[in-house]
């Protein structure tokens, strides 16, 4: 996979949202990628792609009471998204993302038992050699691929 049909560049951006309301322990995670297409062929790549993210948590959920303070051993969020084939022949697919944590990973996040989430590394990942992102066991997310998945795009800030 990679970012460039026929000099076209791409596009990734991604957002992470607390929210306000009903349920106040969650966050949003927003992620899109463009011009997304086969380095072996220069074709739309169709396949589904995989952001992970390194998250350090300190909440107020600790203890067999669930009420001290600590901060969890980091760990990776990982989740599937899938891409678009566009109709322009000069631009790749599209990849989007747009979902809760808690509904993809229930009690990611305790009402009540504020949470600080620091996000240390992002980054999308294609399908690998295999082309499988659902892992042989356990459940996808909060943790998917086989481990042959190749970086596509990491976390940065792009100054013109």
């Amino acid at each position: 996979m990679e970012n460039r049909k026929s000099g076209n560049r791409i596009f990734g951006s991604g957002t992470y949202m607390g929210c306000n309301g009903v349920d106040e322990a969650d966050v949003q995670v927003s992620v899109s990628a463009s011009d997304v297409v086969r380095t072996s062929s220069g074709t739309d790549y169709v396949d589904p792609v995989l952001f992970t993210a390194t998250l350090r948590i300190t909440d107020r959920a600790n203890s067999p009471q669930g009420v001290a303070s600590a901060t969890a051993q980091d760990f990776t969020l990982s989740i599937p998204f899938n891409c678009q084939a566009t109709p322009e022949t000069t631009h790749g697919s599209n990849c989007n993302l747009e979902s809760s944590v808690e509904a993809l990973v229930p009690g990611f996040a305790i009402e009540g038992k504020r949470a600080v989430i620091q996000s240390r590394g992002v980054s999308i990942l294609d399908t690998g050699a295999d082309e499988v992102i659902q892992p042989g066991s356990g459940t996808c997310p909060p943790t998917c691929g086989t481990g042959d998945e190749r970086t596509y795009l990491n976390q940065g800030i792009f100054a013109p």
